[in-house]
C-alpha cells in the first residue's frame, strides 16, 4: 500500500500523522478519527481541451521516463488548450467608460463680430421690405450710397423732426417746446438711437453715421442732461451758496483776521524802529518801493501814477495780478492739510508784507493816501485771500479734530463747504484784478478813492449776512 504524493504546494504531513503511533499523532491519542491512506495510485484530474488538466492549478500524474513540466508561475496561461478567464480592462476610480460615439459639438463657432443680428433674415433683409441684408466689405462707395439713401427712406422724418426740436433746446431752452414736442423728445430720441444701432451693422457711407451719432448724441443731452441752464447754476452759486458758506465759516474767517493783523503790526513796528529793516521783509529787487525813494518820487511813480491806458491795464496788468493772487490764495488753501500751520505761516507773513508797506510811507507822510490808493482793490483783494485762508483752516480743523465725526465724513462736510468759499474766493480776486489794474489809477482823488473803498466794504458785508437767508 502506498501513499499518494502530496500535491505541490500542500503542507508537508509529519511521520507521526502516517505512522498511527498514538506517542507520535496526538489526534489519534485523543481518539479523534484520522483520514486512512489511499492505496494505489492517484487518479489524474480531469483533462481539458487538448489533454491539458482543467484547472491550472491540477497537475498531470508523473509518466514513465517523463520530468514532470513544471507549474505555470501565477497569471500565466499556456497558449494551446489552456483555459483563459476573461480580463475586464481596469478602469480607475471616478473615470467613464469611453462613449461608443465619437463627441458632436453642439452648433458650429461663429468668431466674435460674425453673429447674425437677431431677427435679421439674409434673404428679406434687416427692417421692413426694401433694405437689403448686410453686405460683404467689398461694396463700392456708389453701392454704399444707394444703400444709405434707401436706409433714409421712411426715417429720415422723424431725424429732421428731432432735429428741429433739438435746435430750439439749443437756442431758447426747454421752456420753448410744445406740448407735442416734449412728449415727442422721448420717442424721438430711441427712433434715432435705434437707426443708429442699425447703422452701424450694416454698410453704410461714413457721413450717415456721423450724423446719426451727433443727433443722438445731443438728443441724450436733451433727454437726460440738467434741466439748468449755465447762468441759472452761476445765480444759484452767486446768490444762494456762496454767501451761506462763507457765515458757516465766520470762527475760521476770525481767526485768519487775527493772523493777518498780528503780522501787520509785526512788520509796523519791525520797519518803524530801522527802515533798514524793510529788506528783511521783503527783498530789494521785488520792492515795489525803495527805502530810499522821496516822497515827491512816490506820488508821481506810484500814488498818482497817470493810467497807462486800456491794454496795459485791463488786459496785461490785470491779468498778471489774476494769476499770481490766484496762485497765493489757492497755494494758501492747500497747505492747509498740514494741519493749517503752513496756511497760518502764510496769513501771518502777508500781514507783516502790508505792515512793513505801511511803515515805510508813514515814514514819508503818505500813510493815509497810500492806504487810500491800496484800498481801491484792497478790500475786495484781501477779503478773498482772507476768505481761502478760512477755507483751509477749516478743513484743518476738520482733519484734526473730526468730533463725534469719522474723519473722512468730518473731511467730506468741510470740503463741500470750503471748496465753494474757495471758489467764490478766485470769483472775487477776478474782481479785485480789474479794480486794481484800470480802475486804480482812474480815480486821482484820495477822498474819492476813500469813498469807493468804503462803498466797496459795505457792499460784501451786506453780501455776506443778507443774501441766501430766504433759501436757508
Amino acid at each position: 500500500m502506498t501513499d499518494r504524493p502530496p500535491l505541490p504546494g500542500a503542507p508537508p504531513q509529519s511521520s507521526a500523522a502516517t505512522s498511527g503511533d498514538p506517542a507520535l499523532d496526538p489526534g489519534a491519542a485523543a481518539g479523534v478519527p484520522r483520514a486512512l491512506p489511499r492505496t494505489g495510485p492517484a487518479p489524474a484530474p480531469p483533462a481539458g481541451p487538448g489533454g491539458s488538466p482543467a484547472h491550472p492549478g491540477a497537475v498531470a500524474p508523473p509518466l514513465a521516463g517523463r520530468q514532470p513540466e513544471p507549474y505555470p508561475p501565477q497569471g500565466h496561461y499556456p497558449s494551446q488548450g489552456a483555459y483563459t478567464p476573461p480580463r475586464e480592462p481596469h478602469q480607475p476610480q471616478g473615470a467613464y467608460p469611453p462613449s461608443p460615439e465619437p463627441y458632436q459639438p453642439q452648433g458650429t463657432y461663429q468668431p466674435q463680430g460674425a453673429y447674425p443680428l437677431q431677427g435679421v433674415s439674409s434673404s428679406t433683409g434687416p427692417e421692413g421690405p426694401g433694405i437689403p441684408p448686410a453686405a460683404p466689405p467689398s461694396l463700392s462707395r456708389a453701392e454704399q450710397g444707394l444703400r444709405s439713401a434707401r436706409f433714409r427712406k421712411g426715417r429720415e422724418e422723424s431725424w429732421i423732426r428731432l432735429e428741429a426740436i433739438l435746435a430750439r433746446m439749443e437756442r431758447k431752452g426747454a421752456k420753448s417746446l410744445t406740448a407735442g414736442d416734449a412728449l415727442a423728445l422721448p420717442g424721438l430720441y430711441q427712433t434715432a438711437v435705434s437707426s443708429l444701432t442699425l447703422a452701424r451693422s450694416l454698410i453704410l457711407d461714413r457721413s450717415l453715421l456721423m450724423y446719426l451719432e451727433n443727433l443722438s448724441f445731443r438728443a441724450y443731452i436733451a433727454v437726460y442732461g440738467p434741466r439748468e441752464t449755465l447762468g441759472d447754476v452761476f445765480r444759484r452759486f452767486i446768490g444762494r451758496d456762496f454767501p451761506r458758506a462763507v457765515r458757516a465759516l465766520r470762527l475760521h474767517l476770525l481767526a485768519s483776521l487775527v493772523l493777518l493783523a498780528a503780522g501787520f503790526l509785526a512788520g509796523y513796528a519791525v520797519v518803524g524802529e530801522d527802515p533798514q529793516n524793510y529788506y528783511s521783509i521783503i527783498p530789494a529787487p521785488m520792492a515795489p518801493v525803495q527805502v530810499t525813494d522821496t516822497r515827491e518820487e512816490i506820488l508821481r511813480e506810484e500814488i498818482f501814477a497817470p493810467w497807462p491806458g486800456f491794454e496795459r491795464t485791463f488786459v496785461v496788468f490785470a491779468n498778471f495780478l489774476f494769476r499770481h493772487n490766484s496762485k497765493v490764495a489757492i497755494l494758501s488753501f492747500c497747505l492747509s492739510f498740514a494741519l493749517g500751520v503752513p496756511t497760518a505761516a502764510l496769513v501771518f507773513q502777508n500781514g507783516r508784507i502790508l505792515g512793513a508797506m505801511v511803515s515805510l510811507h508813514a515814514q514819508k507822510d503818505l500813510a493815509i493816501p497810500y492806504l487810500a490808493w491800496l484800498s481801491i482793490h484792497g478790500v475786495t483783494e484781501l477779503l478773498a485771500f482772507l476768505l481761502a485762508s478760512a477755507a483751509g483752516l477749516s478743513i484743518a480743523q476738520a482733519l484734526a479734530l473730526p468730533g463725534g465725526l469719522s474723519r473722512r465724513e468730518s473731511l467730506s462736510r468741510a470740503g463741500g463747504r470750503a471748496g465753494t468759499v474757495m471758489l467764490g474766493a478766485v470769483f472775487m480776486l477776478f474782481i479785485a484784478s480789474v479794480l486794481e489794474g484800470g480802475f486804480r489809477q482812474l480815480i486821482t482823488l484820495t477822498a474819492g478813492r476813500a469813498f469807493f473803498a468804503l462803498f466797496t466794504g459795505l457792499f460784501w458785508y451786506w453780501y455776506f449776512t443778507s443774501r441766501g437767508r430766504e433759501a436757508a
